[in-house]
């Protein structure tokens, strides 16, 4: 049996509602040869597009993220912690607009010093 490759899945939805985005569909091997069957052509496996290429026009507005917040507190006085920042959506997106990207919680790590103290080894004779 030759291969045979399955039919295009949907495309996906579009990734602005104008400006210009893109869309994409995939498509999977079906039937893989066997017997010597003939492989695939070579073929793509994943199709590309542009979609809503029209002007947003001055009524879309995009999504925006306000400034990140201060780091918290350390969890930990030494031997590593975590800390965190937050940030808010400060211009939610138009029916027509992109929405913001992005995080809106931060993480990282603090206070990497030693809980141990630092001692001076001693030899003895």
């Amino acid at each position: 049996q030759d291969c045979v490759w399955n039919q295009w899945e949907e495309w996906t939805p579009c990734s602005c509602t104008c400006g210009g985005g893109q869309q994409e569909r995939k498509r999977f091997v079906l039937h893989m040869p066997e017997s010597g069957g003939d492989r695939c052509e070579p073929s793509d496996k994943i199709e590309m597009r542009a979609c809503n290429t029209q002007s947003c026009g001055h009524s879309c507005q995009d999504g925006l993220w306000g400034p990140w917040g201060y780091w918290s507190e350390c969890s930990a006085t030494c031997d590593g912690g975590t800390t965190y920042r937050t940030r808010h959506i400060v211009q939610n997106a138009s029916d027509c607009g992109c929405p913001a990207h992005g995080r809106a919680h931060e993480t990282g790590i603090c206070n990497f010093k030693s809980c141990s103290e630092s001692r001076d080894c001693v030899v003895s004779p």
